[in-house]
């Protein structure tokens, strides 16, 4: 379950983590190998994570570079508990665009995350299910 298949470009094109969406082990050790810790943070992050995303969604619509940072900021800390690394990627850059103030960027890397955050959820969901066994 460490990688999901290939590897996936960035937004300038570029290869990424080798294609690696959720590293197992990683979220394992996070988690301190706790199953119910795991499921409760699990669920937590899927609950809030569509808040986070409209937030950041908002933020780029809005073209309000320092909330762009603040929110990408806020959920890159909530998706990099879940060695996540191709979202966390995908967070940071946003919140990079959000700090520098050049968003030219910020719709396509908002699509990018929005769409690694939906290719995650399954695969925590998984892993989830998985260690309970």
């Amino acid at each position: 379950m460490n990688t999901d298949g290939g590897t996936r470009p960035n937004s300038a094109g570029q290869p990424e983590n080798n294609g690696v969406r959720l590293n197992q082990s990683t979220l394992l050790e996070h988690m301190l190998g706790d199953p119910g810790l795991l499921a409760e943070m699990v669920q937590l992050f899927l609950k809030e994570s569509a808040t986070h995303l409209a937030n950041i969604e908002s933020a780029v619509n809005s073209e309000d570079a320092e909330k762009i940072y603040a929110t990408a900021h806020s959920f890159k800390g909530a998706v990099s508990n879940f060695a996540a690394p191709l979202a966390t990627e995908s967070a940071t850059r946003l919140e990079q665009m959000g700090r520098s103030g050049n968003i030219s960027g910020a719709a396509a890397e908002f699509s990018v995350l929005r769409q690694e955050i939906g290719l995650l959820k399954p695969l925590l969901l998984a892993v989830c299910q998985e260690v309970s066994q």
